[in-house]
């Protein structure tokens, strides 16, 4: 997420995803959207309607206090904001998922909103303006997107979870970012039979209008795509409880100039069979972009498993994994071909006394051109809590988020792995975070400033670690304070707030960046700023804490 400060350019290419950057009115200051999905809205009278949070950054980072001259107000959304299109219903949870992208190419970033309950699932996007930020009255208005809206592919039924899972990119590289949306419990037809929950992923595209399914009288739009196993020139095929698009996510896999989309599948079988062999194994499909936006015959699409020869087998363990289930892409060595990090947070794995079942792994595919995600420049990585800093626990789930960002500005991205259950001390579920930093050899423990591991009680660190907080559970980036350097903020929606008095009310850490990487105070005078806690009982925050409402829970 680097700084750009000619934000201003329309219709020139857009940024490789894993660079866009987060900045609603377009002052240079990236902001920041917090899901809280569990929020009681319209005078707590409707509950779990859910809501997100908006802070601005500013000179001295992200803050809802403007006394300073910089940055803006926070701002609370919701489904009754004014000129949002629909109305807040109860446990439709808006917030559970968040992304960022121009996609009017304007200049102004817009944030997608998923609301994937409430029985079908629905997408609210707003739309950034110089003045106020996201804005109900700015040049196109807030939309919300379903799977019964003109256009959109395939039929809204019930129990559907459309909008789970988001991801931004330029697919097709006209220079206005596009939408994915997962619906991991799709419903596909594979004849003779229904595949339940088998999955899908539709894709909205960019244009001067905004993100529209139907381009109408817009020639810069495109029409809606509709992904699944079952789609032709997809690898595998749709099955009951694949949950193909549970996670989302966009880069340049192939460094042709147009952002791919790589789809996790964390409930795959590692067969193609009925019953499955080994349910749950997970796998991801790569699906590729080009002229015509994303394509499965314009450039051969990819599928990996732990069976895929790329993976060598013989280093995992077989038992459920739930490969897939988080992914996110960045240049991790700088080559100009995004890399893909692929989570397995249900990973078993080898430990000093025998197999840890749940620990967690993250794999890393390095991009390259033409071939995609291959061992061509770099060997596949595989990360664990006895590969850094922390050690192997049970069912810790490391892996269970991905984040990108710069955080020393060396033009390498470096890599934020959530472990939302690790035991911290004593405290079971506290949670932590663990660091990888980018080099020429890509990521690597024993270069720049090695694999540091975060949590509440590590040093100088603001609130403790306390059993159940989540800590990692949702992960984002961006230059908060305009230093150069990328921000790191840590979702912990199981937080305890107001002396534990509010249970699982939720709050954020946010690390600043420095030369020197991420730190909780700053490295040198004027290199860095001390972290921040954030929660929905800080002075300016907006809404009122409550109980069980998740600040947190997503990030953008």
């Amino acid at each position: 997420m680097t700084l750009v400060t000619n934000i201003g350019a329309i219709q020139s290419a857009a940024a490789s995803a894993s660079e866009r950057i987060t900045d609603f009115n377009g002052d240079g200051y990236e902001d920041l959207v917090i899901g809280v999905p569990d929020e009681w809205i319209n005078k707590n009278l409707i509950q779990k309607a859910g809501g997100a949070n908006v802070i601005y950054g500013s000179s001295s980072g992200i803050s809802p206090n403007i006394s300073e001259g910089t940055g803006l107000p926070d701002q609370f959304w919701d489904q009754n904001s004014p000129g949002v299109p629909t109305s807040g219903l109860i446990s439709e949870e808006f917030g559970y998922s968040i992304a960022v992208g121009d996609f009017n190419a304007d200049g102004f970033s817009d944030v997608a909103i998923g609301q994937p309950a409430g029985g079908v699932g629905e997408v609210t996007l707003i739309y950034g303006s110089a003045i106020s930020g996201l804005s109900s009255s700015s040049l196109i208005s807030p939309q919300v997107i379903t799977q019964d809206t003109p256009g959109v592919e395939s039929v809204q039924h019930s129990k559907e979870a459309f909008g789970k899972s988001l991801a931004v990119g330029d697919f097709d590289n006209d220079g206005y970012d596009d939408l994915a949306i997962g619906n991991p419990m799709e419903d596909i037809w594979t004849s003779p039979f229904m595949q339940f929950d088998a999955g899908a992923v539709n894709v909205l595209y960019g244009s001067s209008g905004g993100l529209s399914p139907v381009p109408a009288f817009d020639v810069t739009g495109r029409e809606d795509q509709f992904w699944s196993q079952n789609k032709l020139g997809i690898k595998d095929i749709a099955e009951t409880n694949d949950l193909f698009g549970s996670a989302v996510a966009a880069g340049d896999f192939n460094g042709d100039g147009y952002d791919d989309i790589a789809v996790g599948v964390p409930g795959e079988g590692p067969y193609a069979s009925t019953p499955k062999t080994l349910p749950n194994m997970g796998a991801a499909n790569i699906i590729f972009g080009s002229p015509t936006g994303l394509s499965a015959t314009f450039v051969s699409n990819q599928f990996f498993n732990i069976h895929s020869p790329l993976l060598e087998e013989a280093d995992f363990v077989l038992s459920s994994h739930s490969f897939g289930s988080s992914l996110a892409a960045a240049d991790f060595n700088n080559d100009g071909n995004d890399d893909l990090a692929i989570g397995i947070p249900g990973g078993v794995e080898w430990g000093p006394s025998g197999l840890v079942s749940g620990a967690g792994v993250s794999v890393l595919i390095y991009g390259s051109s033409p071939s995609g995600l291959s061992d061509d420049v770099l060997p596949v990585q595989k990360w664990h809590q006895n590969t850094l800093n922390g050690g192997m626990q049970e069912d810790e789930n490391f892996g269970a988020s991905l984040a990108t960002g710069d955080f020393n500005s060396d033009n390498y991205a470096d890599l934020a792995i959530g472990v939302p259950n690790d035991l911290v001390g004593a405290k079971g579920h506290a949670g932590s975070v663990n660091v990888i930093y980018g080099s020429e050899q890509g990521l690597a423990e024993v270069l720049g400033p090695g694999d540091p591991i975060f949590n509440q009680d590590a040093p100088k660190m603001n609130e403790m670690s306390e059993e159940g907080d989540g800590f990692g559970w949702s992960l984002t980036s961006g230059d908060y304070n305009g230093d150069g350097n990328d921000d790191l903020v840590i979702g912990v929606p199981f937080e305890h707030v107001n002396t534990n008095s509010v249970a699982d009310a939720g709050a954020i850490n946010i690390i600043y960046g420095s030369s020197e990487g991420l730190s909780a105070t700053p490295i040198a005078e004027g290199d860095g700023q001390d972290d921040q806690v954030w929660t929905q009982a800080s002075p300016n925050v907006e809404e009122s804490v409550g109980s069980f409402e998740l600040f947190g829970w997503a990030l953008g």
